[in-house]
C-alpha cells in the first residue's frame, strides 16, 4: 500500500513560489492524485465483487433453507406415514395372536370338527378381511350443548322457547 503525502507537505500559498516549484509541486499533487484515483478505483472494484459474492451467498442461503424446509415437511410426512404404518402392523399382529389364539384353543378342544373349523375360520376371515381404517379409528368426541341464545343456526332459533 502506497502512503500518500498529507496537504501540509504542499506549499499553501502558492504564488510565493518560482515557476519550477510550482511546476514541480504541481506534477507531484497531480501524481498523488493519479495513485488516489487508481487506489479508489480497486476499492470500488473490490467492493462491487465483494457485494456480488455476497449477493450469491445469500441467494444460496435462501436455496438451502427452502430445501431444509421442504426436507423437515418430507420428514415430518414420513414420521406421520411410519406411525400409521406402526399402528396397521400392531393391528396385523393382534389379529394374527387371535388366529394363534383360536388355533391353540380348537387343537386342545376334542368337540366337534364343524365347530373347530368355524372358529378358525372367524379368525382367519377377520385376519384377511381387516379394514386398515379399523387401525386409525379415533374416539368419538362427545359434543357438549352449550346454553347460547344467541345462536342463529336452525339448531339455535326458537332455543329460549325450548328450555322454558
Amino acid at each position: 500500500m502506497k502512503d500518500y503525502p498529507p496537504t501540509s507537505y504542499f506549499p499553501s500559498q502558492p504564488e510565493k513560489l518560482t515557476r519550477e516549484e510550482l511546476e514541480s509541486s504541481y506534477l507531484d499533487i497531480r501524481q498523488n492524485y493519479k495513485g488516489l484515483q487508481l487506489s479508489r478505483g480497486q476499492f470500488a472494484g473490490k467492493a462491487k465483487r465483494l457485494q456480488e459474492e455476497l449477493e450469491s451467498l445469500s441467494q444460496e442461503q435462501e436455496k438451502l433453507l427452502e430445501k431444509l424446509s421442504l426436507e423437515a415437511i418430507n420428514k415430518k410426512e414420513l414420521l406421520v406415514v411410519m406411525k400409521e404404518l406402526q399402528k396397521v402392523s400392531q393391528r396385523q399382529k393382534y389379529l394374527v395372536g387371535q388366529v394363534r389364539q383360536e388355533f391353540e384353543a380348537v387343537r386342545d378342544d376334542k368337540g366337534n370338527v364343524i365347530k373347530k373349523f368355524n372358529r378358525i375360520m372367524r379368525a382367519v376371515y377377520q385376519l384377511l378381511n381387516q379394514d386398515i381404517g379399523d387401525a386409525f379409528k379415533k374416539e368419538k368426541t362427545v359434543e357438549i350443548e352449550d346454553d347460547d341464545y344467541t345462536d342463529q343456526s336452525p339448531r339455535g332459533i326458537g332455543k329460549s322457547e325450548r328450555h322454558w
